[in-house]
Formats: structure tokens, sequence, C-alpha cells
């Protein structure tokens, strides 16, 4: 067993399953073919070394971090040029993660955390882009850097530490005849923006059509919640009549764990940033809970673009807003909840 620095690639085809569940054998010979024609022939001219194929993509690693990003952006241009000479066949988009640090070799197979992190990075990246850290960033050279935008720092699945990362735009032929296959997935795909105080959220976007947005509340982690038997069943749903977008609320989930500010005005600009980064108008706004506040709030300013509005168990204004004298018992239990809930006494609790 040893140890190296270099940079881990993870590429996945999206919409693999999909694509082997309508033609298995003919999907299949394509990918192999991809495989041989492209990938290979690039990772030779990149000096990068496959370390396995993963069914739906492969791993790989590069000594050299800029040759890394140039095998990456040249992949996907090559898979798109290799799909606009079939164009009646099924379309092929990858999605790219990439990471730097050590890693541990054994017996040809590369492990550790930055294989874990390049995994995750692969992961959120959108079709047809690659998403890499900070730590391949930094050494670009300022022509590369120009592909990139910043998506802030990222919370990924299972990794406890934060990574900034930073995405580059989807080379994507959306005109071609099999587009509208992978447009169809039911997965959902997450992604990253940044609020107005730059703080960075998490959103996750499934179905296509009538765009349905869900503001902000307490306590939701986007890949939890997906799977969760109560919530899942709900999104399926809605995701089958039309395009659901959500995302957690700052402090929660995969959006940054720790913001400067965390008030009702910060909850309303995180639902405008989500609303300019998707481009979305004339859409139904979901307000559960806690978000419901914040999306009367966002629906009142901005009634020429929410068409429509959903509250669940929710409330206009908190406690402490109503006037109706509740104001000093509010106080008086925030203040025990800052003195009592780590107290081993468990009678505040109680």
């Amino acid at each position: 067993m040893q140890t190296d620095n270099c940079s881990v690639l993870f590429a996945d085809l999206v919409g693999f399953s999909r694509l082997v569940e309508l033609r298995q054998n003919e999907v299949i010979e394509r990918q192999t073919r991809l495989m041989r024609e492209i990938t290979d022939p690039l990772l030779a001219k990149f000096d990068g070394r496959k370390v396995k194929t993963l069914g739906d993509g492969f791993m790989c690693q590069f000594q050299d971090k800029i040759s890394a990003v140039e095998f990456s952006m040249a992949f996907l241009e090559a898979v798109k040029d290799f799909c606009a000479l079939e164009p009646e066949r099924d379309v092929f988009v990858f999605r790219l993660g990439l990471h730097f640090g050590e890693v541990i070799i054994l017996e040809g197979d590369v492990l550790g955390n930055t294989v874990n992190i390049a995994s995750r990075l692969e992961g959120i990246s959108q079709p047809g882009s690659l998403t890499i850290s900070e730590e391949i960033f930094e050494d670009l050279t300022d022509r590369l850097k120009l592909n990139f935008k910043k998506l802030g720092r990222l919370v990924l699945k299972n990794i406890t530490q934060s990574v900034i990362g930073y995405s580059s735009q989807p080379i994507l032929d959306m005109d071609h005849l099999g587009f509208e296959i992978l447009g169809r997935q039911t997965q959902q795909q997450i992604k990253y923006c940044n609020s107005a105080d730059g703080t960075t959220i998490a959103l996750g976007k499934t179905g296509e059509g009538l765009p349905f947005l869900k503001a902000p509340n307490f306590v939701t982690h986007l890949d939890y919640d997906w799977g969760s038997e109560i919530w899942q069943p709900i999104y399926e749903e809605i995701s089958q009549l039309g395009m659901l977008v959500r995302f957690d609320q700052r402090g929660n989930g995969l959006s940054e764990r720790n913001p400067e500010n965390i008030s009702f005005s910060s909850m309303v600009e995180d639902i405008s940033a989500v609303v300019e980064n998707e481009k979305l108008e004339n859409f139904v706004l979901f307000g559960v809970s806690q978000g419901a506040a914040s999306a009367i709030k966002f629906a009142s300013d901005h009634p020429d673009i929410v068409s429509g509005l959903v509250l669940l168990g929710g409330f206009s204004r908190g406690l402490s807003r109503r006037g109706d004298g509740q104001e000093g018992k509010i106080m008086l239990e925030t203040q025990m909840i800052r003195s009592g809930w780590e107290n081993e006494n468990p009678a505040f609790r109680q």
C-alpha cells in the first residue's frame, strides 16, 4: 500500500439505467465503442490512467491538475460530436467530478477521502458539465478559469468537511432527437447557487413542465427528504405533473450550514436567488410550516411571476408579530432554550 497526491476524476453517463432498460444491447455496444474511440485516446493524450469502469461511467487519475481539466473539457466536447454523427440514436451525456488530494493506491485501485469527494462532486454536476474543487481551481490558468462559475461552499453527501466548488457551463446538444429521454428522468438533480449575501443554497429539480417551487422551511435535506416515506410520494406526484424545484433553507441540509445571517428577509432573498438562477416565471409557490410566511412575502412582492400560492400548516406572521400579548412569554421561552437545551438536567426538555 502506498500514498500519492493526484487528481481523481469520476465520469457518469446520465440516464444510463433508463437507456439500458429501453435498448440494452445497443446502448452497451455504443458505450464500449465510445470508451475505445474517445476515452482511451484522450487519456493517453493527457497522461491520465483509467482506474476502473463503473458500468455507467469510469474513474481515472492524473498527476497534473491542468491535464485533468483539459481532458474533461475535451471529453465532453468529443462526446457531443460523437452523438452528432448519429442523431437518430440515443444521446449520451456525461457529468464529471474532479478533486485533488492524497490517495491510497492498493493493487492498482485508488482509495481515500479524495476519491469520495470527487465522486460526490460528480453527483451534483449538471448533465454535460464538470464540477471541480477549489484545490483544482486555484492552480488553473486564467484561460481555463474563465470556463468555471463559483458554486460556493458545498455540503456533500456523507462528507463532513465542506468543499468550495466550481462548475463549467454544460456542453450539450439540446436539439439532439434523443435528448427528451434524458429530460424525463425522475431522479432529482442537485445544484447550487448563491443568495444576495453570498450564502450557498442547494436546490433540487425533478420533472418537467409547469414550475412548482417549494419555499424553505426548518429541518430539510434535499437528499434524505427525497427518500422520506412522508415526502417522497408527494414530491413524486408533483414531479409527474410539472417541474418541482426545492431548496434547503440556509443552515439546513445541503445548503451552507453556518451562514452569517439567518433572518426572515434573508430567506425571502433565498427564494429570489433560486428563482433567478433557474429563470422561473409563472410558477406556483408552495409554503409549508415556517415556509408559508416567506412564500406569502415573496408572492406579494412579485405578483407578476407567481401564478399561484399553496400553503400547508403555516402562518403569515410569527407569534412575536401578532400583537396578542405573547411577546413576554416568547422572550422567556427563548431564554430557557438558550440556557437549558444542552443542560444534562432534562427538566426543560421534558
